[in-house]
């Protein structure tokens, strides 16, 4: 880890990555706050909960498109300048009359934004896998989930300070002032971040018949294939899997409107914690009897299937 720390090119990288993530979540605290303040709230909240919602089916999309990027970098200073004109053009429409319709536009633009921050992590990981050398790799994810987790909360706390004390214009202009300080920090490192590719290039899979969901599914195919390789995965018995499986699953179609605070019945047998409110952004959270307390936040809900009602965790959850 000391060697990790050590390694001025990856902490300015996670440096340039945590302004930019305090943007997203100011502006996030700073749009709320606004819908409060309009006669039709409710709607204006169904609005920005779509835009916040939509980007999580399209992350392997632009995961897909990332992987056949070439110039990575380049791409990711001109995400850094698109995101700076989209958070400059909600400033300027927060300086209108408080409206639905600077809801929409908002939400609109933090759809764009999320795209476009969607495209730049996947253009920043095979970057990622040169910065740090292969032992430290553990390192580092580690060190960006931990230490990015601290920062989340102490970001919100900020965030809404200043959400108290200026204007939604301000918080506009100074979520694109974010951007922009993210892409000078990246400006200034490019030359290392080149030179560095230029020892141990990025291999680029270049196809004419690529077909997006074709590719998607041999590469599914082929992670699988390469997790059966792995010891201790091959040492979990069926069982297990399929009781961690059935751990997620409820009997009947659960909409969040019929969840409640308290205890869950998962079809595995067991419990599950429900809480609707103490989520990283305020909302639900499902934890399981061997999480050790550590929550899931339920981060899309009521996504309904031919056979079912899902709702989308960001963290698997353990039978006790």
């Amino acid at each position: 880890m000391k060697k990790l720390l050590k390694n001025k090119l990856f902490m300015t990288m996670f440096a340039s990555d945590m302004l930019s993530n305090f943007g997203d979540v100011m502006y996030y605290l700073a749009l709320m706050s606004y819908v409060l303040q309009l006669p039709d709230a409710k709607l204006g909240i169904a609005i920005v909960s779509i835009s916040e919602t939509l980007p999580i089916l399209t992350g392997f999309i632009m995961g897909y498109v990332a992987d056949r990027t070439v110039d990575k970098v380049k791409t990711i200073l001109h995400t850094l300048y698109f995101r700076v004109a989209l958070y400059s053009l909600v400033g300027l429409a927060m300086g209108l009359t408080p409206s639905l319709g600077v809801v929409v536009i908002a939400s609109l633009i933090n759809f764009l934004s999320d795209l476009a921050g969607q495209y730049e992590n996947g253009l920043y990981t095979p970057l990622s896998l040169r910065i740090v050398a292969d032992e430290e790799r553990s390192d580092s994810f580690a060190f960006r989930q931990a230490v990015g987790s601290v920062f989340y909360i102490g970001f919100q706390s900020i965030g809404a300070v200043l959400v108290s004390i200026m204007t939604y214009q301000a918080l506009a202009f100074v979520n694109a002032g974010t951007f922009a300080l993210a892409a000078l920090i990246l400006l200034l490192v490019t030359p290392s971040l080149k030179r560095l590719l230029g020892e141990r290039p990025l291999q680029i899979e270049e196809s004419k018949d690529a077909s997006l969901f074709r590719d998607l599914w041999t590469s599914m195919r082929e992670a699988v294939h390469e997790c059966l390789k792995i010891p201790e995965i091959k040492q979990i018995p069926v069982a297990t899997l399929l009781a961690v499986l059935r751990y997620h699953v409820v009997g009947g179609r659960a909409f969040s409107s019929d969840l409640t605070n308290g205890n869950l019945t998962m079809l595995a047998g067991g419990t599950t914690a429900i809480n609707l409110t103490n989520g990283s952004t305020g909302g639900p959270t499902i934890t399981g009897s061997g999480n050790g307390g550590n929550k899931s936040n339920i981060v899309a809900a009521n996504v309904v299937c031919t056979n079912g009602v899902v709702h989308v965790i960001d963290r698997v959850l353990l039978p006790q």
